[in-house]
């Protein structure tokens, strides 16, 4: 019985990484893997922290950095990496995890926000509704924000914030 319960555990657990990024009083970790939006957000949770929220620039910054300059990450398995921002609630109203909405003073959307992107079809039944750091273009990746679709399978960036003394 005990065997059983830790197998549907793990897929909630956030796996050990070497891939951590540290600015003042925040921590991300980065996670390889194949996990949709859901399990990212709830592997995070469920290790006490949140998909990232990259309200600040310079919070956006670190991680983008740190992902170009690591070979591993910058290969960007699956396209991408899960973040905390959605549209789930009402769509092109993007909010982060934490309640807040996208601001319209900063953000770091690829080629301009999702809803004037002609490729994005809002009408689409399951729409591309969850927010992931973008390794677009391909040939030359920036890791600026896309929306994706929810049950795509990639890595995901999990954020832990601890007060300053």
């Amino acid at each position: 019985m005990l065997r059983y319960c830790l197998l549907v555990l793990l897929p909630f657990v956030v796996q050990a990484s070497p891939y951590n990024v540290h600015l003042d009083s925040y921590r991300w970790n980065i996670v390889l893997g194949d996990f949709t939006w859901f399990e990212a957000r709830d592997a995070c949770d469920a290790s006490g922290g949140r998909l990232a929220v990259f309200d600040q620039k310079n919070k956006n910054k670190a991680v983008r950095q740190f992902i170009m300059a690591t070979p591993e990450l910058k290969e960007g398995p699956g396209g991408g990496f899960w973040i905390g921002c959605h549209d789930l609630k009402c769509e092109g109203v993007f909010e982060w995890v934490n309640g807040i909405e996208v601001s319209s003073m900063w953000t770091q959307w690829y080629q301009g926000p999702p809803t004037e992107q002609p490729n994005n079809n809002p009408a689409q039944e399951g729409g591309q509704d969850c927010c992931q750091l973008w390794k677009k273009p391909q040939n030359k990746p920036v890791y600026h924000w896309d929306d994706e679709f929810c049950d795509a399978e990639k890595g995901y960036v999990c954020e832990y914030h601890h007060a300053e003394c």
